[in-house]
């Protein structure tokens, strides 16, 4: 990301608050979809905070057949202390995840325990907004 703000100021200097201003304008101009691990081929997060079901086949419930099933962005619900959740599908089980942790799943490289929300807001799963620290950090 550093790289994209020197190719756009060159050597100016700026300061942590435009820093900051500049990145969630150069991230919210593009949507980039990055596979889920864990469910690659069936669900990809965004760098804007959401979470998607891509295309695929499977078979009806009565196994006599298959069936196209239409990606979509999926609605995200919100747990009783403010986080954002989602369920996932596989062809075994269904599972509820915070968004924020796959977001971060996806994105990061997974070096510490929890997932913090830089501006405190639960919900603002953006990229920008999350970032690995130790439980004691949180």
């Amino acid at each position: 990301m550093e790289n994209k703000i020197k190719e756009l100021i060159g050597d100016y200097k700026l300061t942590a608050v435009e820093q900051k201003v500049l990145l969630q304008a150069i991230e919210s101009a593009e949507e980039i979809w990055k596979d889920i691990p864990g469910y690659e081929g069936l669900y990809q997060a965004s760098n804007l905070g959401r979470i998607r079901s891509l295309n695929r086949i499977i078979h009806t419930s009565n196994n006599k057949g298959f069936r196209n099933i239409s990606g979509i962005v999926i609605k995200q619900a919100e747990s009783n202390c403010g986080y954002k959740t989602v369920f996932l599908h596989n062809c075994k089980n269904v599972k509820i995840f915070y968004v924020h942790r796959l977001i971060a799943k996806s994105f990061f490289e997974v070096n510490k325990l929890t997932v913090n929300h830089i501006n405190g807001i639960k919900s603002d799963n953006k990229i920008c907004n999350l970032e690995y620290v130790s439980q004691r950090e949180n």
